[in-house]
């Protein structure tokens, strides 16, 4: 797969925190980016959904929900993938021409049934646009298509290193869009 720019995507076990680290991270440049950030829906204290919004919104578009009706005790979540395609694919579309850096906070297994939305991911990682992504460790569909010449530089992100990960991630970033 050929990339025009570098890209910088993390990667690592579910709570480490590389959506915190993400959000430290564009605390600290000042560069335009914009992107799509996937948050957690709560129902108390209980994680009963997903939802997508881009770096302006408030309110999120909710795509996945709590699977009160589990037939075969593995899928958590019913995924509207209708719903994610259209905000998902929109939010991705909508490049502004000052963006610098497009952030997404995080593609995981519940889009990998998201073809439009997986065809625009993988067209804006080959643009000249650089993207700051998340990407879930257990989303072997994307891992599998990034190989060693693909301009990515991957970090690994655990609750021992991220913080000594985050100036690693800031020079690779500087490296790239020099802010």
């Amino acid at each position: 797969m050929d990339f025009l720019s570098e890209n910088i995507l993390l990667t690592g076990e579910k709570g480490v925190g590389k959506s915190t680290l993400i959000s430290t991270i564009l605390d600290t440049i000042s560069v335009p980016y914009q992107g799509l950030f996937t948050e957690r829906v709560f129902k108390g204290q209980r994680v009963y959904g997903f939802g997508l919004k881009n770096e302006r919104e408030r309110s999120l578009k909710i795509f996945a929900y709590e699977n009160n009706f589990k037939r075969d005790g593995y899928h958590r979540y019913l995924v509207d993938i209708d719903a994610f395609e259209n905000r998902g694919h929109a939010i991705l579309s909508s490049v502004r021409p000052e963006t610098k850096l497009f952030v997404i906070d995080e593609i995981g297994i519940m889009e990998r049934e998201a073809d439009r939305f997986l065809r625009r991911f993988w067209q804006l990682l080959q643009s000249p646009l650089p993207v700051f992504a998340v990407i879930q460790k257990r989303a072997k569909y994307i891992w599998e298509q990034i190989d060693s010449n693909s301009h990515c530089n991957i970090f690994e992100i655990t609750r021992e290193n991220k913080d000594a990960v985050a100036q690693n991630i800031l020079h690779s970033l500087n490296e790239i869009i020099k802010f």
